[in-house]
């Protein structure tokens, strides 16, 4: 137990420990380890921080056994890229045998590698990671993340919270779920599923933003494939390019959700309404026609943003074309056979299932 006005320092580590007994660290002062880590433990255990831990390679590391760390306060290593570019190995927080990570609100994880490890490039093992504040990789080379698991993964990223990398935000290799209300950012990838055949699920809320390529890392028509879920929520979600998110076989509405989706989406890519209430503003329109829309049913509603010139709706048992007066307008695809009547609605034209018949003209 460190408290506040304490400081430990080593040469090598700030505090190690080991054994077959759990350790409890607590700290609200100060630990440096100015050789290797600030707080290296060899056994299970937890360190609960408030105050700062740094090392030169990793600011907490646990090595042999699953490790639980709580931070509220700053978590950092110092190790900076060799100008040779040799290999380098760094992390905020490395759990190399699994384990978790809280990181409060207010509370920094950062390093120029990696901000949070789980598991290693030989050691496949899970662990979860919850954020409300800053996991943060300066990743001056290009290679590191903000999270990286070579595990199962589990992550919740809250609101507030921002887990940024230089070129990958999370880096996943086996089957992870991440829920996000905050930030997810990375120069080329917001997260990046390594290796095809697992069904990661990527959970966005309204609010939540993810910058960068989202990859789901199954591509199209494979038997297994990764899901992005459109959560329901007290206000409408927005992503601007649903491009972005490449690789996910299926992208599902929640009951009661409202989503804006603007840009392209893949041919084959199916929208899987999950229920009453659920409604899909398309700010593209005409990009979505590589789209199939599943599960719609009366209640649900996808809207056609600036389309409000249209004149005609023809369905032939799977395809809807929408004519404009200035002609052929757009076409959406459907999985089953679905009766539609349209509605003009503001700068928008509503489509909803309707009965047992098709109306033409305007509802």
């Amino acid at each position: 137990d460190n408290q506040t006005l304490g400081r430990i320092a080593g040469g090598v580590d700030g505090v190690y420990t080991g054994g077959s007994i759990a350790s409890t660290i607590i700290n609200d002062g100060a630990v440096y380890g100015f050789g290797y880590t600030g707080i290296l433990t060899h056994g299970a255990g937890s360190v609960t921080n408030s105050g700062s831990v740094s090392g030169q390679s990793f600011g907490i590391l646990f090595s042999n056994d699953p490790g639980t760390v709580v931070n509220t306060g700053t978590i950092s290593s110092s190790a900076v890229y060799p100008a040779n570019g040799s290999a380098f190995f760094s992390a905020g927080v490395q759990l190399a045998d699994g384990g978790v990570v809280t990181n409060s609100a207010g509370g920094v994880i950062r390093s120029e590698w990696m901000g949070v490890q789980i598991g290693s490039a030989t050691t496949s093992v899970g662990g979860t990671v919850v954020n409300q504040g800053t996991i943060l990789a300066a990743d001056g080379r290009g290679d590191g993340a903000g999270v990286w698991i070579h595990g199962l993964g589990a992550i919740t990223n809250a609101v507030g919270g921002l887990v940024s990398g230089g070129a990958f935000g999370i880096v996943a290799y086996y089957q992870t779920t991440v829920v996000n209300r905050g930030t997810v950012f990375g120069t080329e990838y917001a997260f990046d599923a390594v290796n095809p055949g697992f069904a990661d699920r990527i959970i966005d809320l309204p609010g939540g933003v993810f910058s960068g390529v989202v990859n789901g890392g199954n591509t199209l028509g494979s038997a297994i494939y990764s899901t992005l879920e459109l959560a329901s929520g007290s206000s409408t979600g927005t992503i601007v390019n649903i491009g972005t998110f490449t690789d996910f076989g299926r992208i599902a509405l929640d009951a009661g959700a409202t989503w804006s989706v603007g840009g392209g989406f893949a041919a084959g890519e199916t929208v899987a309404f999950g229920g009453t209430h659920a409604d899909l503003i398309l700010a593209s329109p005409s990009a979505a026609s590589g789209a199939i829309m599943a599960g719609f049913i009366a209640t649900d509603t996808i809207a056609l943003a600036g389309v409000t010139d249209v004149t005609k709706l023809t369905f032939d048992g799977d395809t809807l074309v929408v004519s404009e007066s200035s002609g052929r307008g757009l076409e959406l695809k459907f999985a089953a056979p679905v009766d539609l009547t349209y509605n003009v609605v503001g700068d928008a034209t509503d489509i909803t299932a309707f009965r047992n018949r098709l109306l033409f003209g305007k509802a």
